[in-house]
């Protein structure tokens, strides 16, 4: 039998139970719902090859997201290396073709999710449009920005919402597949990027300390770094996401 982390569906900073993801496929529970809301619940699924198919749901965030979930939740989940790819966090605007054309009250859509706005924010800041103070709290937000010259606006929406306000805003902040899929750009033609998204935004198989080097965990990781597993990840994701292992 294999014991496999389930995926969280909560936010970072949202404090609640992670929820299978199809328990049409679950045989049994190796541990019931407790009062500790903290707890991750794992599912059993017996033997390997045919569940490759739902393992793949565990993939659902990145490294600094379950690092700052972790930290929010007292939880204890691990991504399990090989990591297996990384979209880059850029800046796309269909209106304009350098942040210098921006205009004055220009509106900017962003993530509402800590780990992300924080990224913008700094993004911004490195483009020259804002300039941030000391952090209020585990990461900057709005009201760390002390200088706005252009009197830049900021709209906040769920993080995989926020590149379907490229028609309106005058740019967005977002994933570069989330950007790809709103259509209408290209995931390199982009007008500032964050340098650091390799290292800190790898995604692969989410796991609890402990299991990240249990046989089943880097069977299944390594799996996904097999052929017929990464052109069916280039099929979904033609644009915009960015082998970690290449």
């Amino acid at each position: 039998m294999l014991l496999m982390a389930v995926a969280c569906t909560s936010t970072p900073e949202t404090k609640g139970e992670a929820k299978p993801i199809d328990e049409s496929n679950q045989t049994e529970e190796t541990s019931e719902k407790t009062s500790n809301p903290k707890k991750v619940r794992l599912a059993t699924i017996p033997n390997i090859e045919p569940h490759l198919q739902i393992a793949k749901e565990i993939l659902v965030n990145h490294l600094k997201w379950i690092n700052a979930f972790n930290e929010a939740n007292g939880s204890n989940l691990v991504m399990v290396e090989p990591y297996y790819y990384y979209s880059p966090i850029r800046m796309y605007s269909k209106k304009w073709d350098s942040v210098e054309e921006f205009p004055e009250g220009a509106v900017i859509a962003v993530s509402n999710d800590p780990s992300n706005l924080e990224v913008a924010l700094i993004m911004l800041q490195d483009v020259g449009l804002i300039t941030l103070g000391e952090k209020s709290g585990d990461f900057y937000t709005e009201v760390d920005i002390v200088e706005n010259p252009k009197n830049i606006q900021l709209i906040m929406a769920e993080t995989i919402n926020v590149a379907k306000s490229i028609d309106d805003a005058d740019a967005v902040i977002s994933f570069a597949f989330y950007a790809v899929r709103a259509g209408g750009v290209k995931a390199d033609d982009f007008l500032a990027e964050n340098k650091r998204d390799k290292e800190e935004y790898p995604v692969g198989l989410i796991v609890q300390e402990g299991d990240q080097d249990a046989e089943w965990a880097k069977y299944l990781a390594e799996n996904f770094l097999k052929d017929k597993w990464i052109e069916k990840a280039d099929e979904f994701y033609p644009e915009g996401c960015y082998p970690y292992y290449r």
